[in-house]
């Protein structure tokens, strides 16, 4: 009976305290698995919300690239768009602006022109034409793509010009180890992106992520979709796993795949902590029942099965089960200590799960701020000692855990700015505990020695009566960088709206203007022919032409310095142009000023419009003599020059690379620091009153900006200035001339000439003009009217001379409708509007005839003749 009894006993208790074990540990289990999953989806969400962000940023900046006139002019000029070269390091200047692995440019057809970092030898695939079609048809793009085994986010706009598009721009940021490790450190998993089954990024340390490489080569989670709760061992780590898609609205994972990683080990821990005090419980009952069965057996056979049968519920969970109290006093007494064991199990039950769950929620809770936290917090003593270091803290300052505990704080301050923290924390310490003091901007000292700015709050609270602080940290070194940029974009972006309202109200008025000086110049030319050479009125007549010629060049001087203008940028020997301009200088300064030329031997050659740097350099030379007017010396020096980072970065921002140097040096009155900081805006001057535009710096800076170069200027009062232009080298190209035309220099034909020109001065010049000239003139005022006349016009129509920009219908319009009436007809566009106006109106293309107003009666009818008898042989 007595070993029945304890077999029994020792079999019902075993069976129920294993019964509490499994059914425990399966509960906890469970949890933390649906915790898991939890986390990886929201891991999940996090990817997809920074992929979304980045392509967002990217797809701004690059709109910001493509509505910039310097991209358009490269995207419209076809000598430039044709010139690999220069679209390449334009698309690669572009590239690194915008920080992407590579940058693609097209023309409208949707053929590459530039890619600088797309792979070589790597052709586009199916899905990156896509893209660039859909942003070809007018709108933005975004997609990820595999290109060899790396998976990149690609972003591509479409180069727009008003209503048309003039080609694409698509740029392509790789998805990393830079891009993973990013997201990892607001989750609570390991990332890794997937290309096919080849690792691209991941945020494990370098051995694990080779273990996880082998695991996808084995095809283990090539099948899995979503999170999976079986365990995967990686690097002796065992993980809760996730897979899924790139893309959050495509369930394709073609392209790749986002793998999600989440640590087991602290939740093995507790599941282990867990069994070993629930065992420790179980034993101490067992033995306690065993010792019970033994002295009480004889006497309790039934009360032995009540407490079998209380035990099997128990077992099974009901943990209000209660042993009937019967029988013998001993009977009794051992029914009260079963059902009073029973209750204390049973609190003790539940008030281990109740800790259990509050710790494990407080654990969660801590863990979750201080490993997830980009700040760093840490914690003190009254002392200052510090007590608990956090995973950012180790991140900003470079000390490691155990070296930072125990030492002060102050040893992570710059020393000017310890009293600082120590008023602070003293102030707080007088205050309220458990309450929030106060924020600080200090400097902070990294374990390499670096000082970086930092903000600090403060709190303080309380333990066993003992005052301690908790100072969070935060590395301010971005925003005050992003701060500094801001206002240095706010300068550019006044500078910019100076340029621009110059730009408007001189594009605005261009044309009335300069239809004005055309015909005040044609009719003063022909004032100028009916004068004898000995008439007084002759020097009248010249002044009235150099006066509309001065008028001329300062609405161009205008044009020039808001960039309205669009440049032919063609490759240059700046020693020829300079030698090519000698005399002309030397004529402009006078004898009194002594000019030298220096060219260094080997000198690099530059991209730029020969015009617009021989304006430069006649702007800068001026200048120079107006600050010698007794006289002196004006050197003007050629040289090659290479800048690196450091050398780059004080050159007002210049990319480091081979420049070529011109500098202008004078020995005049030089400039105070003052004046130096104004010189090149719009309308400054120092010249006196009536003498000076304050137009001439400042279109040497506009000039100098649109070429892609920079410029610096050094002066004292008393010692000379000397301005220094940067342009940049290009290499592997030769200077080619330009092609001569042979054009017979005759004024006077015999031909049919259709004139339209809406305004009544000009037409009736220009009319009067050909008529003196032999020329048959048909007028007309508008294009329709035009049309009508070529239409009723029963002799051959040789020329249209016709406005580019009219009410009703352009010049562009009227040349295409009529050259379809008459084929053999000849086109010449005449305009007063800035280039820019003439671009937008389709007239400034190769091989089309243009005079710009205001012309003179000799230009015009060369003009004219080159049109008549050079067109036929285009």
């Amino acid at each position: 009976m007595e070993a029945a009894v304890v077999v029994g006993v020792s079999l019902l208790v075993g069976l129920s305290l294993g019964a509490v074990l499994v059914a425990t540990t399966r509960v906890v289990t469970n949890r933390s698995l649906a915790r898991a999953s939890d986390e990886l989806e929201a891991a999940r969400s996090a990817f997809y919300h920074l992929v979304e962000n980045r392509a967002e940023f990217a797809a701004a900046q690059t709109r910001l690239i493509t509505a910039l006139p310097v991209f358009r002019a490269h995207m419209t000029d076809s000598v430039v768009a044709s010139d690999a070269a220069t679209i390449g390091a334009m698309a690669d200047d572009y590239r690194r602006q915008l920080k992407a692995q590579f940058c693609i440019v097209t023309e409208r057809k949707g053929g590459w022109t530039g890619s600088p970092g797309w792979p070589a030898g790597e052709k586009p695939t199916r899905a990156m034409q896509s893209s660039i079609d859909a942003a070809l048809a007018g709108d933005s793009h975004r997609d990820i793509l595999s290109v060899r085994d790396q998976l990149f986010l690609v972003v591509s706009e479409p180069a727009r010009f008003a209503e048309e598009i003039l080609g694409t721009l698509t740029v392509g940021y790789a998805l990393d180890d830079a891009v993973a490790e990013e997201l990892a450190l607001v989750t609570h998993c390991e990332v890794n992106l997937v290309a096919g089954d080849h690792l691209c990024g991941s945020s494990l340390h370098k051995a694990d992520r080779t273990e996880l490489a082998a695991v996808l080569a084995e095809g283990n989670l090539r099948t899995q979709r979503g999170v999976s709760l079986d365990e995967q061992r990686v690097g002796g780590i065992r993980y809760v796993t996730g897979a899924f898609p790139l893309f959050a609205d495509r369930t394709s994972d073609s392209v790749g795949r986002l793998v999600l990683l989440q640590d087991w080990h602290p939740t093995q821990q507790f599941l282990d902590e867990l069994q070993r005090q629930l065992l420790q419980a179980g034993v101490a009952i067992f033995t306690l029942a065993l010792g019970a069965a033994l002295v009480f057996s004889r006497r309790m056979s039934r009360p032995l099965k009540d407490i079998g049968a209380a035990a099997g519920d128990i077992a099974s969970g009901n943990w209000t089960r209660q042993v009937p109290v019967r029988g013998s006093a001993e009977a009794t007494t051992m029914a009260v200590a079963f059902n009073e064991m029973s209750t204390s199990l049973r609190h003790w039950y539940e008030e281990a799960t109740d800790k259990s769950e509050r710790l494990q929620a407080s654990y969660e809770r801590f863990h979750s701020v201080t490993e997830s936290a980009r700040d760093a917090i840490i914690s003190t003593d009254r002392k200052g000692a510090i007590t608990f270091w956090s995973r950012s803290a180790e991140t900003i300052f470079g000390y490691q855990e155990a070296e930072a505990l125990g030492e002060s704080l102050t040893r992570v301050i710059g020393e000017p700015d310890r009293h600082t923290y120590l008023d602070a924390l003293s102030a707080i310490g007088l205050g309220e505990p458990g309450t929030f003091g106060q924020t600080i901007e200090i400097v902070g000292t990294r374990k390499n020695g670096n000082q970086f700015p930092i903000e600090l709050s403060l709190s303080a609270w309380q333990t066993a009566g003992a005052t301690n602080f908790t100072v969070v940290v935060r590395d301010v070194t971005e925003r005050k960088q992003a701060e500094a940029v801001l206002r240095q974009r706010e300068d550019q972006l006044r500078q910019a709206q100076k340029m621009e309202a110059i730009g408007r109200l001189a594009g605005g008025v261009a044309h009335d203007f300069n239809n004005l000086l055309t015909a005040i110049r044609g009719y003063g030319e022909l004032v100028l022919e009916t004068l004898e050479d000995d008439d007084a009125r002759r020097a009248d007549a010249d002044e009235i032409i150099k006066a509309v010629d001065r008028a001329a060049g300062l609405t161009r001087q205008l044009l020039t310095f808001s960039r309205r203008q669009v440049l032919a940028p063609q490759v240059l020997a700046l020693n020829d142009l300079v030698a090519g301009t000698e005399k002309m200088l030397r004529r402009l300064i006078g004898e009194d000023v002594e000019l030298t030329c220096v060219s260094q031997a080997g000198l690099g050659l530059v991209r730029a419009d020969l015009g617009q740097v021989e304006q430069v350099l006649v702007n800068l030379v001026v200048n120079a003599r107006d600050a010698m007017p007794g006289g002196g010396k004006l050197h003007i020096e050629l040289n090659n020059v290479e800048f690196n980072g450091s050398a780059a970065g004080g050159r007002s921002g210049a990319e480091p690379g081979r420049y070529v140097r011109l500098s202008v040096s004078d020995t005049g009155g030089g400039m105070t620091p003052e004046i130096v900081s104004h010189i090149f805006e719009p309308f400054f001057t120092t010249k006196e009153e009536g003498k000076g535009t304050g137009l001439g710096l400042a279109t040497v800076y506009g000039i100098v900006q649109q070429s892609g170069g920079t410029i610096e200027v050094e002066s004292q009062p008393g010692a000379g200035t000397t301005f220094r232009i940067y342009l940049p080298e290009v290499t592997g190209v030769e200077v080619v001339p330009a092609p001569q035309r042979t054009v017979q220099q005759t004024s006077r034909g015999l031909e049919t000439i259709l004139l339209v020109e809406d305004d009544e001065r000009v037409r009736a010049l220009v009319g009067s003009v050909l008529t003196k000239s032999g020329y048959v003139v048909l007028e007309a005022a508008r294009g329709e009217q035009a049309l009508d006349i070529a239409r009723t016009y029963a002799l051959p129509i040789h020329l249209l001379l016709t406005d580019v920009v009219m009410p009703g219908m352009s010049g562009r319009v009227l040349s295409e409708r009529l050259t379809s009436l008459r084929p053999e007809t000849r086109v010449l566009f005449m305009s007063g509007y800035s280039d820019d106006a003439i671009l937008r109106h389709g007239v400034q293309t190769a091989g089309t005839q243009f005079i710009q107003k205001p012309f003179s009666i000799e230009a015009l009818t060369a003009k004219l003749r080159e049109a008549l008898e050079t067109t036929a042989t285009l």
